[in-house]
């Protein structure tokens, strides 16, 4: 936050401060950690969707539903 801009890591959309979460890709529920290498920055819209998938589950979930629309 310090350098001014946060990123969503998942669409990539620049996200206003205050409105940043921050995601494990790797859910704790999925036997994921808080370690530094599991945590990144997340739009709301993005954490909330993303639910209990990993980060691979939602990437291959986005191109899907980018590709019905």
């Amino acid at each position: 936050k310090k350098y001014g801009t946060l990123t969503c890591i998942y669409c990539l959309n620049p996200i206003p401060f205050g409105k940043d979460t921050l995601e494990h890709k790797q859910p704790l529920s999925c036997g994921g950690t808080n370690e530094y290498n599991n945590l990144a920055i997340a739009c709301r819209s993005c954490n909330c969707s993303k639910q209990e998938k990993t980060e691979k589950e939602y990437e291959k979930y986005l191109l899907q539903k980018n590709l019905q629309a």
